[in-house]
């Protein structure tokens, strides 16, 4: 029997590994990969920074001695960084449906990770649709 086979086409899109990868849950744990981390310049803390007009997170790399940095711990085994932030979520009256992605993140000009909490998604860890 012949298969009817398609070929599916390479994209231009990158492993998750390679770009910004960033995911917020509702304890308020903020999760960066390594590139994200190495991006930043590889911070040992940073400040979170909220703006409530927009709707967006910021996170700004910063010397850990100073009184309002978060550290970023050791997450994982390939380099990733966790900031407990749930101080945030409760202070800006944040509400998350659950774990979500931040597939829009950026670093912009001031190197502040952008995160728009109106484009986020739900993050699902499952490889099969329900």
């Amino acid at each position: 029997m012949k298969g009817d086979w398609d070929e599916i086409a390479r994209g231009d899109t990158q492993p998750w590994a390679a770009g910004l990868h960033v995911t917020l849950n509702t304890k308020g744990h903020i999760l960066i990969n390594r590139t994200t981390h190495h991006r930043l310049g590889t911070p040992e803390a940073a400040l979170l920074l909220y703006d409530r007009v927009n709707h967006r997170i910021g996170v700004r790399p910063a010397n850990p001695g100073l009184r309002n940095a978060y550290p970023l711990a050791k997450y994982g085994r390939h380099g990733a960084r966790q900031i407990r932030a749930y101080r945030l979520l409760k202070e800006c009256e944040i509400e998350l449906p659950g774990t979500v992605q931040f597939d829009d993140a950026r670093i912009d000009d001031d190197d502040v990770l952008i995160l728009d909490l109106r484009s986020a998604r739900a993050f699902r860890t499952g490889i099969f649709p329900e």
